[in-house]
């Protein structure tokens, strides 16, 4: 990979790690979860070989829940959330700067990255927008 097109993806690595983080991090993010997904029902079955959650206290934190049973739930919604949510809003930092053109030719450049953009994303909307 040339400095330049790895200079890029670290930028975008950043913006998309924080802004998922921060969206994880939003206090109305796990009652939304917990209302939507379907986890109380894998809580009720015998299923699988870890528990759905860490804990049996009240009050869920996200550190409670265990990964596989967190996965499948968020996965049934067919909200892939998990899959673009950061990218997008790292394109969109790129295109706040002005930067835009830098994603666009990272497109062309990167095989990885241009298989990362057209398996998880529209590629209109991450490089053409």
């Amino acid at each position: 990979m040339i400095p330049k097109d790895r200079a890029i993806m670290e930028e975008l690595a950043q913006a998309s790690y924080q802004n998922y983080t921060a969206f994880k991090d939003h206090p109305k993010f796990l009652a939304y979860l917990v209302l939507m997904i379907t986890l109380q029902y894998y809580e009720k079955t015998n299923i699988g070989c870890h528990p759905s959650k860490g804990s049996q206290i009240a009050g869920l934190e996200l550190s409670d829940l265990r990964a596989i049973p967190f996965v499948r739930s968020w996965s049934q919604l067919k909200q892939n959330v998990l899959g673009f949510y950061g990218v997008s809003c790292a394109r969109n930092h790129l295109k706040e700067k002005g930067q835009l053109d830098k994603v666009k030719q990272l497109y062309v450049n990167n095989t990885f990255f241009r298989t990362l953009v057209d398996t998880r994303h529209n590629r209109m909307e991450i490089c053409l927008c």
